[in-house]
C-alpha cells in the first residue's frame, strides 16, 4: 500500500490537507488516546455524499491484561481433565520431548532461546506426571509471559463513509457504511470529525462497532458474541507516548 512508501512526515501530510480545503478527510494520520495505535488514511470521493478510504493500521499491545491473569488461570484450571485424557490419547508429548531435545542441541542456541523453552518443559512435566499441580504449574507460566507481552501488528483494509448533512453542524462529520459480517453481525459504527467547518483540516477519528447477534458463540475459544466490545476508541491529530511494560515482543496478524 501507498502508506508504507511515503516520505512524508505527519506535518507535511496535514499541509497538503490545508492546501486541499476539502470537507473530507483526504490524506493524513491519527493516534489512540487510550491504546498504542495509529491509523494512516487516504480517502477519495466516490460521490458528493461518500468516500471510500484505504487505512494502514499499526498496533502494540499486551497479549493479556495483568488483570486478568487470575481469571484466565481459574477458567484454564477447568480443562484439567480434558487435557489429561488428551495426553493418554495423542502423541504430541512425545513429539513435543524430541522437538525440545533437537532445539537444544543446536549450537547458536542462547540463554534468552533455551528461556523461551521452560514453558514447553513444564507442558511436559505434565505430560509424564499429570496432576492438577503440574497444570497449574503450566498455565501459571504460560499467563506469566503472556502478561509481559506486547503483540506488534499491521492490518491494511478499506472503508467507506458517508457524509452526514445537518445545517447545525459546527463540524464535518463522516460517518461508516458497513454491513453486518460474521458470527457475530459486527457492524462498524466509526466516524471521522473535523475540529469544526473554518479547520478541517485536521480530523479526529472515532473507532466503534455494534455487535448484532449477540446470541451466537465465536470459534474462538468459546468466546460469546455478547462479551464482544462495543466500546469507543478515539483517535486524535496529534501523539503520546503509551507506557507498556513489555518483555517480549511477539508479531501478530491480529
Amino acid at each position: 500500500m501507498v502508506f508504507k512508501h511515503l516520505a512524508l512526515s505527519s506535518s507535511i501530510l496535514f499541509c497538503s490537507s490545508a492546501i486541499s480545503q476539502t470537507d473530507y478527510p483526504d490524506i493524513g494520520k491519527v493516534y489512540g488516546k487510550s491504546e498504542a495505535r495509529s491509523i494512516e488514511y487516504k480517502c477519495e470521493k466516490t460521490s458528493p455524499l461518500r468516500i471510500k478510504c484505504e487505512f494502514d493500521l499499526d498496533s502494540v499491545s499486551l497479549k493479556l491484561n495483568p488483570s486478568k491473569v487470575s481469571k484466565m488461570l481459574n477458567e484454564r484450571m477447568q480443562h484439567f481433565e480434558r487435557a489429561k485424557d488428551e495426553i493418554k490419547t495423542g502423541s504430541a508429548c512425545k513429539e513435543l520431548e524430541g522437538n525440545i531435545a533437537e532445539l537444544k542441541s543446536i549450537p547458536e542456541m542462547d540463554a534468552e532461546g533455551l528461556e523461551g523453552l521452560e514453558g514447553l518443559e513444564l507442558y511436559i512435566k505434565f505430560c509424564n506426571n499429570p496432576t492438577k499441580d503440574n497444570w497449574k504449574e503450566t498455565i501459571k507460566a504460560d499467563l506469566a509471559k503472556d502478561s509481559k507481552t506486547c503483540r506488534v501488528s499491521s492490518q491494511e483494509y478499506t472503508l467507506e463513509f458517508k457524509k452526514i448533512v445537518n445545517p447545525k453542524q459546527d463540524k464535518f462529520i463522516w460517518s461508516a457504511v458497513s454491513e453486518p459480517s460474521g458470527i457475530c453481525g459486527a457492524v462498524e459504527t466509526s466516524r471521522f470529525e473535523s475540529l469544526d467547518k473554518k479547520n478541517n483540516t485536521l480530523w479526529k477519528y472515532f473507532y466503534s462497532k455494534v455487535i448484532t447477534n449477540k446470541n451466537a458463540e465465536t470459534n474462538f475459544f468459546g468466546l460469546k458474541c455478547a462479551d464482544l466490545d462495543e466500546s469507543e476508541y478515539p483517535y486524535t491529530y496529534y501523539s503520546d507516548a503509551k507506557k507498556l511494560n513489555c518483555e517480549y515482543i511477539e508479531f501478530s496478524v491480529f
